[in-house]
């Protein structure tokens, strides 16, 4: 019988004892283990609130820098959609390169509170910083980029995230999506060789007929000890830095490259086939053989297509491409500069690209997202002229190109010009003349031995399905 009472003390004494030691121990300093995991659980328990905070769209206007411009900005308004369920929770839209296309950005991270992210690759990179407000409502922050800040805001638009199936992840062009364009060249990759070479020529060292052009840009100083890659890379950075593309300007009857930079500086600007030609001339002039080509998609007819310049290197034994458009040299994994066949296999086998690092359109920061997307559809033929001269690189769609004269005399001088080849640059030749001209000058297109030619009996140019002929060397 007294048992029982010895007992129930027994156990209330050991209740007060485990009660005093539990109180001590959580009284205890805890260990940097303990802390840190303490902190971890923290952390993580804050970002979860807020991810589920930035779920929604925010837009805001970003001040993106002008690479060559000190202290310049172009407004690019910018959206992000955020969805914490998805593969890549952050998507990212430009209007620069399309408002309709949402890419995840390069790197991204969500703290307490905070969004940091960085979008272009280097030497492009922005890198935002931003703080959710305590309404949640709005993002400020700053942007960095090419080692220059600024402070920005981005304001919540939609409280929830548009649904994937709602949002498009590739570059469009045509109605057709990059992967759509990119099985086109997997699927046309064959060429059928020809007994008839075409007899391509190139008219070097004229510099009697680009005398304003030596006198203005150094033309003479741009051949001193430099390799024909380093001439080429010399060249495109002219053009870069004193042409503009705008490619809402067509381009001029004439084809001479004063009278197509006396258009440019009429208009302020002038499309890709104006600083293509530009730049072929320029290298001719400095003895490289160079020529524009249109790189054209499947569609016919195209909605638009690009030009770009082939430059034959003696020392690489192979053409080179330079997009003065996007001032820009690919190369590959090996560092070896791209030509045009080179690109469009790479485009076709998904390889990596790589542009050099003042690659940009006007200044702009350079994505290769876009321009591979881009080349993609415009890698599937090629046209370009037979002989190549001070105003021989001419295109066949002469009916989209300005039937208006325009004078180089004007921009250099009448005595500057008067040596070109006919009155091409004073603005003289009639239209039948110019088309004439043409005619001596026949256009060439390639195209894959499988792709038949929509309305072939109405295009001018002389069809070939053999690369060999079309890109032999000079």
């Amino acid at each position: 019988m007294l048992k029982r009472p010895f007992s129930s003390l027994c156990a209330l004494i050991l209740a007060v004892l485990l009660c005093t030691i539990g109180v001590l121990a959580a009284d205890a300093p805890l260990s940097p283990q303990q802390l840190a995991q303490q902190q971890a659980a923290d952390e993580a328990q804050a970002q979860q609130a807020t991810l589920s905070a930035l779920s929604g769209r925010w837009e805001a206007v970003l001040p993106i820098f002008y690479s060559d411009k000190a202290n310049t900005f172009f407004s690019d308004p910018c959206i992000l959609d955020f969805d914490r369920t998805r593969g890549n929770p952050l998507l990212i839209s430009f209007d620069s390169l399309d408002p309709n296309v949402f890419l995840p950005p390069s790197d991204w991270e969500v703290g307490n509170g905070t969004l940091s992210f960085s979008y272009y690759d280097d030497p492009w990179i922005i890198r935002l910083e931003l703080v959710l407000a305590q309404d949640g409502n709005s993002m400020t922050g700053t942007l960095t980029q090419y080692n220059r800040q600024t402070t920005l805001t981005f304001t919540r638009t939609a409280s929830a995230p548009a649904p994937l199936d709602q949002i498009q992840t590739e570059f469009t062009f045509e109605g057709l999506t990059e992967t759509q364009w990119r099985e086109q060249l997997q699927q046309n990759r064959t060429y059928t060789p020809s007994a008839n070479p075409i007899p391509f020529t190139y008219s070097l060292y004229r510099w009697d007929k680009v005398l304003p052009m030596i006198n203005i840009y150094g033309l003479d100083t741009v051949m001193d000890g430099r390799s024909d890659l380093e001439i080429m890379e010399s060249l495109l950075a002219i053009v870069g830095q004193n042409f503009t593309h705008n490619g809402s300007v067509l381009f001029p009857a004439q084809t001479d490259a004063l009278s197509v930079i006396a258009w440019h500086n009429q208009n302020e600007g002038v499309e890709c086939r104006g600083l293509s030609v530009i730049l072929a001339e320029m290298l001719r002039t400095c003895g490289i053989e160079a020529k524009a080509i249109m790189c054209i998609p499947s569609s016919e007819p195209c909605e638009e297509c690009h030009v770009v310049v082939h430059a034959w290197s003696d020392s690489l034994n192979q053409w080179v491409m330079l997009d003065p458009t996007y001032r820009l040299i690919l190369r590959n994994q090996n560092g070896q500069p791209m030509s045009l066949p080179m690109l469009r296999e790479a485009l076709a086998n998904q390889e990596p690209l790589y542009p050099n690092s003042s690659a940009g359109r006007n200044g702009q920061p350079f994505s290769m997202d876009y321009y591979r997307a881009y080349m993609t559809k415009n890698t599937f033929r090629f046209a370009c002229a037979t002989d190549f001269y001070a105003g021989g690189d001419r295109f066949a769609d002469t009916d989209q190109q300005v039937e208006e004269s325009v004078s180089a005399a004007d921009v250099f001088g009448s005595g500057n010009v008067s040596n070109l080849i006919g009155d091409t640059a004073s603005g003289t030749d009639s239209t039948d003349q110019l088309k004439q001209l043409q005619a001596q000058n026949p256009q060439h297109m390639l195209v894959p031995t499988e792709y038949e030619v929509p309305y072939r009996w109405s295009r001018s140019e002389i069809i070939t399905t053999s690369a060999e002929d079309f890109w032999a060397a000079p």
